[in-house]
């Protein structure tokens, strides 16, 4: 539907979990077929936009891995007057830089976009996702097919067990 206030992710990879993808508190649900949506976002003038408009979800690694992440990929559309420009930014260093980003041209069809990244040793990452520079408040902005991809890694120290012979005490005299 789109306006969910949530979503939830389709599959859990292994040895991690993904939380739903949420909305930041200046942005509105809005119903969209087969996406994420949204509109009602702020525009205060270029080149600034709205720390509180975003899209967010967190991995985490399970207990006793951590994990590295190469890339994210996802679709997303933006209505004709629906922001031009998106950035992605991490928690890592408390949402300050621009991970990824690009301008683009509005339109109705969906885009393909890859993000390469170089995170490593992480237990735990929230991404955000801005998109801005809206001709209207009531400009759309949709996503769909989110892809993080990356490795696990089990950082665990080994463990063993070792037994030793038990052996009965024998006094000599």
């Amino acid at each position: 539907v789109g306006n969910e206030s949530t979503y939830a992710p389709d599959i859990q990879p292994q040895d991690l979990a993904v939380s739903d993808i949420s909305r930041g508190p200046n942005i509105t649900a809005s119903a969209s077929s087969n996406a994420f949506s949204s509109e009602d976002r702020p525009n205060p003038p270029a080149p600034t936009f709205d720390t509180d408009s975003y899209y967010e979800f967190t991995v985490t690694a399970n207990s006793g891995f951590d994990f590295d992440v190469s890339s994210i990929e996802f679709d997303y559309r933006s209505s004709s007057t629906g922001p031009t420009e998106w950035q992605i930014r991490n928690s890592i260093d408390g949402y300050t830089s621009s991970i990824g980003g690009v301008i683009t041209a509005d339109g109705n069809w969906y885009r393909n976009q890859n993000v390469n990244l170089s995170i490593t040793g992480e237990s735990s990452i929230t991404f955000r996702i801005y998109a801005f520079t809206a001709g209207s408040d009531l400009g759309t902005w949709a996503l769909d097919n989110i892809e993080i991809f990356g490795t696990t890694t089990d950082i665990q120290p080994p463990s063993f067990t070792t037994t030793y012979p038990h052996y009965n005490s024998v006094a000599v005299n």
